[in-house]
């Protein structure tokens, strides 16, 4: 039997543990609003030092009923084939923003970048980076609530919601010949990291497209038997996130994660001129 989830903070149990696993859920499952359109940049990488751009479309669709949850559109800079920022709008099918998410490379650190969420309607928000071995933590519930922060030694390989992409699409290929990849994944609004695995569930070629399907879940036996499964959709050539199925990170205006299936269509790199 595997340990509890591995955290910064002391072994949660009873309750705070099906908490954790819930909230594990959506904290995986709001990597899909991010950056999504962001990897590949190698792999389409003009050789010059002008930065670049691109704007890329998400639909989340509600399991339920089928009906539009969310519209996500990320805008997207890369300069000599690296990633230099994105931003990440997540809008209700009214227009209401729901999250907004801003990510910033500019200390260099591809898997752990800095990540500034907030969730206008309810006051919410995180905020992670790293210094040196050091990562920094920081979270609000709500509106007028307490900015909580913590320093966190998160053992390699740490990666945070800005850096998941990238991360996977890296190891796509290991991926794709059946290896278990784990990974440790910060966690602000619980100002704690949880181990994760990425494994193979299928990988088709078709119309031109090779595509491989992983499945993302806590490393523990303990929380998977709550969190469930999180499912991706890789492009094998671009690295690119195609599809996901899952809870999301994107909360309504109640404050609760809707369950989606959502769709990617990367947009194409321009530079400027």
């Amino acid at each position: 039997m595997q340990s509890s989830p591995e955290s910064s903070t002391d072994t949660p149990g009873g309750e705070e543990r099906h908490q954790a696993a819930v909230f594990v859920a959506g904290l995986l499952a709001s990597l899909v609003s991010l950056s999504i359109c962001l990897v590949g940049l190698e792999a389409h990488a003009v050789n010059t030092s002008a930065p670049s751009s691109r704007k890329s479309h998400g639909v989340a669709r509600s399991v339920a009923g089928g009906q539009v949850a969310y519209r996500v559109t990320v805008r997207a800079v890369r300069q000599a084939g690296k990633p230099v920022s994105s931003r990440a709008v997540s809008r209700s099918p009214k227009g209401r923003v729901l999250m907004t998410r801003s990510v910033s490379w500019t200390s260099g650190q591809r898997y752990f970048p800095r990540v500034h969420v907030e969730h206008p309607t309810l006051g919410k928000l995180s905020r992670v980076r790293q210094r040196g071995t050091k990562y920094f933590v920081s979270h609000r519930s709500g509106a007028g609530e307490t900015v909580e922060r913590k320093t966190l030694r998160i053992p390699a390989p740490a990666v945070n919601s800005g850096g998941l992409d990238f991360f996977l699409a890296d190891r796509r290929g290991a991926l794709a010949s059946g290896k278990t990849v784990k990974f440790n994944l910060a966690a602000p609004s619980r100002l704690a990291w949880y181990r994760f695995r990425a494994r193979k569930v299928a990988e088709r070629k078709k119309a031109g497209q090779h595509t491989l399907s992983i499945v993302i879940e806590p490393d523990s036996m303990l929380l998977r038997a709550f969190a469930g499964e999180m499912r991706f959709r890789l492009d094998m050539g671009s690295g690119d996130v195609l599809a996901y199925d899952g809870v999301v990170g994107v909360l309504n205006k109640d404050g609760d994660r809707f369950k989606c299936k959502v769709r990617f269509t990367p947009g194409t790199w321009s530079s400027p001129g």
